[in-house]
């Protein structure tokens, strides 16, 4: 866990469950006896269950939740009680589980309006699941970043299905955290590579950046490593060109960086007219007798 929304999530939450629990109280069925007794007993069990969850006694609360969740599709505590499962292992602590119970809300209850609440929770497991300690651990394990890029996903779905949600303001300064973590987590390896002398690896995690992240890639001068690294492959007009960029958009304009740079430019527009002097007059050499 990198964040701990449960605590910062279960006020917003309680608000929701409240609201959705007066809703369907005048919800029940009135088709024949039987199919009204089984929604009553559904109903007083989903209750009593939203109790146990309000109270913190989540593991009684899934109990009761799941009883619920086995009546018949008609019953509409039914569905709900999937979500409060889901719901429970959340603020259990349980994101994974949690995650794949809100996942399978959202593929079997697609259209119903408690999808964007899924949805959200969806995205709020993966930012739990974001391991703490990504950064101790060598880039080789670069897979530990999943559920960062996950949590991305999950957002960004969030922000497209459901920009009338209550939580959309919400779920776009996540989606800013995300992607700032994205960012550092990219440029960390960069580094890392770059203090282990593979500059192919740096120019990999550099392009990527640059088209992912580009603010964020100027401002931590990701452009100048890759054009270190591109210099070390001896790809000179690459390196010349993102020079040429960092000078002309300004991105040091009156800094010891700018003068590097622009000397950098200087040097390279040599060596670039030198090789191309020295090819065209090999190209206009004497013909063979």
């Amino acid at each position: 866990m990198i964040y701990g929304f449960a605590q910062e999530w279960r006020g917003s939450f309680w608000t929701l469950g409240v609201l959705l629990g007066v809703f369907l109280a005048g919800c029940s069925t009135t088709s024949t006896q039987v199919k009204k007794s089984v929604a009553q007993v559904a109903e007083e069990d989903y209750k009593a269950a939203m109790e146990d969850l309000l109270s913190g006694n989540y593991t009684e609360a899934m109990l009761t939740f799941q009883k619920v969740s086995k009546a018949p599709r008609y019953v509409r505590w039914s569905a709900l009680a999937k979500l409060r499962i889901a719901d429970s292992l959340f603020f259990s602590g349980k994101y994974l589980e949690a995650g794949q119970e809100y996942e399978g809300f959202i593929l079997q209850h697609q259209g119903d309006p408690n999808e964007a609440h899924a949805q959200f929770g969806l995205a709020m497991c993966q930012i739990e699941l974001i391991p703490s300690d990504m950064w101790l651990l060598p880039p080789p394990y670069e897979r530990e970043r999943e559920p960062l890029n996950r949590a991305r996903v999950e957002l960004e779905t969030f922000l497209q299905r459901f920009s009338q949600d209550r939580r959309f303001d919400r779920a776009h300064r996540e989606l800013k955290r995300v992607k700032d973590l994205q960012f550092e987590f990219v440029n960390y390896v960069a580094g890392y590579y770059e203090s282990r002398g593979e500059p192919a690896a740096v120019i990999v995690r550099g392009e990527y950046a640059l088209r992912a992240f580009p603010e964020r890639s100027v401002a931590q001068k990701m452009d100048l490593r890759l054009a270190k690294a591109y210099l070390e492959k001896d790809r000179i007009r690459d390196a010349l060109r993102l020079y040429e960029v960092h000078l002309q958009n300004g991105y040091s304009k009156g800094s010891a960086t700018e003068r590097e740079v622009e000397q950098w430019r200087k040097d390279l527009e040599r060596i670039v007219a030198e090789k191309e002097s020295g090819e065209n007059e090999k190209d206009s050499g004497s013909p063979a007798p």
